[in-house]
């Protein structure tokens, strides 16, 4: 009995010795794959607005997402290579659907679910740079997230997505990339300054955010202020 006993103490021993060792090459890892995981959704989440630019003609919003997720690929990088890890490039397949307003849907709630998922990585982060990592892109998908939110509002009213990607790459300088930024803008703004019915025009959800820009001073174009459009209207 005495032996028995010495042999399951012996093996306790063993168990609590692999117990705090073993943990700690699990813990590697786990942290690898899991930003490996985030770098790889980075990297679907970029071919998949690429895919939106492609299909669609609100392809100028499309391109700001792409250039966004682009951006957490590296950010995801570059905290690999920080501990000492090397993100791995993979073959990523991606299909969305040839339906904009679907397709525009599914990355709402591509961005929903990554939100969601960032949350329990944040909490079961193993160290600063994991965690710092995991609340920046947290960030960023819940900015993705409202962005895609308002351009489906725009969508089912009119088919055009008209109001900028409120993202980190919204910082441009206003007059050198105006075109770009506000594609559709001054042809919208035409529209609504002839609509022959100017109560419903002021009524309307795009007057109100028209608006709102002429209490910042001047639109996207610089060519209209508040007090035009509302002569305009009259």
């Amino acid at each position: 009995m005495k032996s028995f006993k010495k042999i399951i103490i012996t093996g306790a021993v063993v168990l609590t010795a692999l117990s705090v060792m073993v943990p700690k090459t699990f813990a590697a890892n786990d942290i690898k794959a899991s930003l490996q995981e985030e770098y790889d959704g980075e990297i679907y989440a970029k071919k998949m607005y690429e895919q939106l630019v492609e299909k669609f003609d609100n392809d100028s919003y499309y391109s700001r997402l792409v250039k966004a997720e682009s951006n957490h690929a590296n950010l995801v990088a570059r905290a690999m290579a920080k501990l000492g890890y090397e993100a791995e490039e993979k073959e990523i397949d991606v299909v969305t659907s040839d339906d904009e307003l679907t397709a525009l849907k599914e990355a709402l709630k591509f961005e929903n679910d990554d939100v969601a998922a960032y949350e329990s990585k944040i909490k079961n982060a193993e160290n600063d740079i994991e965690k710092a990592t995991y609340e920046r892109l947290r960030e960023g998908s819940k900015r993705h997230a409202a962005s895609l939110e308002r351009a489906i509002e725009d969508f089912e009213e009119d088919g055009i997505i008209n109001h900028r990607f409120s993202g980190e790459n919204r910082r441009m300088n206003r007059n050198e990339n105006c075109n770009e930024n506000c594609s559709g803008g001054v042809e919208r703004q035409n529209r609504w300054l002839n609509n022959e019915n100017s109560e419903d025009l002021q009524n309307s959800r795009q007057f109100r955010r028209f608006n709102d820009r002429g209490n910042r001073g001047l639109n996207c174009t610089g060519e209209f202020n508040r007090e035009t459009m509302q002569n305009r209207v009259k």
